[in-house]
């Protein structure tokens, strides 16, 4: 004769194997915490170590931030490799990026001076673009 569990009683024998497990697993811990002298007054922290490190941390965040910026700020102040030399900090800030599109009247005023269009044209063609 065979013996069948219904699901939930299966599902109840792994909940408690799992609660036994984790119950032993912090019982553990907790003996080598202790053990290893980390779960009493006198850890890291208490001693001041703990924020020793901590500062020690930020500062170095704060060490190599500022050797970002620092980097950032010398190539910008490259001619050769600004695209925007000579223009204001705030224009640069908000310049386009990749090639330039001229716009309509920049095209005529353009070949007008390459001398591509003669006067008339020139005349013709703004008055359509002013409409």
């Amino acid at each position: 004769m065979k013996v069948t569990t219904s699901p939930r009683s299966f599902l109840v024998k792994e909940v408690n194997n799992l609660y036994y497990e984790v119950r032993t697993m912090r019982t553990l811990l907790k003996a080598g915490v202790e053990m290893m002298g980390w779960g009493n007054e006198h850890d890291q922290f208490n001693q001041g170590h703990g924020w020793l490190m901590a500062g020690m941390g930020f500062f170095w965040l704060v060490v190599i931030a500022l050797v970002i910026v620092l980097i950032v700020r010398v190539s910008d102040r490259n001619p050769s490799r600004s695209v925007h030399h000579g223009r204001h900090e705030a224009e640069r800030a908000f310049a386009p990026v990749g090639p330039r599109v001229e716009s309509a009247r920049e095209i005529i005023d353009r070949r007008l001076a390459n001398g591509e269009m003669s006067g008339e044209q020139y005349a013709e063609a703004r008055r359509l673009l002013e409409g």
